[in-house]
């Protein structure tokens, strides 16, 4: 697979270290698109991480951006430390976009918190569990 701005996701090195030079250059809010492809791709999980991870540095995500974190955290076939990580980054992405009085994920941050409560609703590994009730009282 391969994306406008980071080619191809099978040389996942190169793309790591895209990732975080245009972290440290301030420039993830323009590439959120591409972003959004790397966290749909399944075949490199350390890549997934890392772009997951970068989302909480973007101060004003998009709604698709927000969604494929969301779907990382309820696809119950990803690994539960990565699910565990969405739950943290959509805690953060949506704490602060409320802070800066941002109300454009309203829609998305109620299903995030939806989704939230149904996963502590059903059968989940105890780590994700205790990840995701960690996490909500920040978003409620």
């Amino acid at each position: 697979m391969t994306t406008r701005t980071f080619g191809n996701l099978q040389e996942w090195d190169g793309v790591l270290k895209q990732l975080e030079t245009l972290r440290r250059e301030g420039a993830l809010s323009e590439h959120q698109e591409a972003l959004a492809d790397v966290l749909r791709y399944h075949g490199n999980w350390r890549l997934r991480e890392a772009a997951l991870d970068t989302v909480r540095h973007i101060e004003t995500p998009t709604e698709p951006l927000v969604r494929e974190a969301l779907n990382i955290m309820t696809d119950e076939s990803t690994h539960a430390q990565m699910r565990m990580l969405a739950a943290e980054v959509l805690a953060d992405v949506i704490e602060r976009t409320r802070s800066l009085g941002h109300d454009g994920l309203t829609a998305v941050g109620r299903e995030v918190i939806e989704a939230m409560h149904d996963l502590l609703d059903s059968p989940q590994p105890p780590v994700l569990h205790d990840a995701v009730q960690k996490v909500l009282p920040r978003v409620e």
